[in-house]
């Protein structure tokens, strides 16, 4: 709380100074609720913003091996990461995202496979294991897509790999469409 008193202001003359403190107190209380908005102002990631935040749609080919699946993802200001999963078997996936160079990230996110029908596991819907997503995109100059190279690790219940996958993702800034 900024309090200024006017016994802390100068006399000159006949004038008080009060009218000096009482502008500064005024541009202070200014600068502080610039600062305050700044964060939520600077949130959405403009043109030429070298960010991956924001909402993406995703395309992930896996090379043929898979069919192609599209999945949207949001990615957090402060790096954070939830993605949609491929398959009704899979939770999203949550990560991290971070800039490594010029136009360049990288992305890991985790999630959980499930056994829908009880065939692995006994127990139709029980975990059965985890997966692990790692990429590395690069931003185009526009900001509004990246692609790179993926590899997806799949893991059973006890930590161990037991697939691999990989291929390409490409993705495209989801921006708002007015009615």
């Amino acid at each position: 709380m900024i309090h200024v008193s006017s016994r802390s202001c100068l006399v000159v003359g006949r004038r008080h100074v009060s009218d000096m403190c009482l502008q500064l107190a005024h541009l202070t209380l200014i600068f502080f609720l610039l600062l305050a908005l700044t964060p939520m102002v600077c949130a959405q990631a403009g043109p030429f913003d070298q960010s991956l935040k924001g909402a993406w749609n995703v395309t992930i080919d896996f090379g043929g091996l898979i069919p192609t699946c599209s999945a949207p993802a949001v990615n957090m200001r402060d790096g954070g990461v939830v993605a949609n999963a491929c398959a009704l078997n899979e939770s999203p996936g949550y990560g991290q995202w971070v800039r490594t160079g010029n136009h360049e990230f990288a992305v890991t996110f985790v999630g959980l496979e499930y056994d829908l029908d009880g065939t692995m596991t006994g127990t139709p819907g029980a975990s059965s294991g985890s997966y692990k997503v790692r990429a590395s995109v690069r931003l185009s100059d526009n900001s509004n897509e990246f692609n790179g190279p993926f590899t997806t690790d799949i893991f059973d219940l006890n930590g161990n790999v037991i697939f691999t996958v990989s291929g390409t993702i490409t993705g495209k800034r989801i921006e708002v469409e007015p009615l």
